[in-house]
């Protein structure tokens, strides 16, 4: 196998490896940002139903006293 071969293909397989790292590396940072965007907005929605709940038992209380 000539020499300019091995080095062709050496390098390919260097910057296929590279990109796969670095796809991988991109792949779990977006989702570890995006777990923690979903997981703030059902903790924003939970309280925002909790304060409205409270809300209305407040209200239903005063009707009926």
């Amino acid at each position: 196998m000539p020499l300019a071969l091995r080095l062709a293909l050496a390098f390919v397989l260097v910057a296929v490896g590279a990109t796969a790292l670095w796809a991988v590396r991109v792949r779990t940072t977006s989702r570890q940002l995006l777990e923690a965007d979903f997981s703030s907005r059902i903790e924003a929605a939970t309280h925002e139903v909790e304060e409205s709940l409270a809300a209305e038992a407040t209200q239903l209380r005063d009707l009926t006293v």
